[in-house]
């Protein structure tokens, strides 16, 4: 009886363990998911800010073409 107590413990032990293993596991899970989300999101607006400064380097040249009629 004892021996069959013992088992029964070490069974329940085990299958405890692995549920807060499967949870730990999905928490992981979800948080790299998170991560990769924000590094995309970042890569996104690194591009639109190149973008951007690349924009602005393009109206910056064109007035200065434009002012250059005003120099003597």
């Amino acid at each position: 009886m004892r021996l069959s107590f013992w088992v029964n413990s070490q069974i329940s032990q085990i299958a405890t363990a692995a549920t807060q293993q499967t949870t730990a596991t999905s928490e992981i899970s979800n948080n790299m998911q998170g991560v990769s989300n924000l590094t995309q999101e970042s890569a996104n607006s690194s591009q639109e800010s190149s973008n951007d400064v690349e924009s602005l380097r393009k109206d910056g040249q064109a007035l200065l073409q434009k002012i250059e009629i005003f120099k003597f």
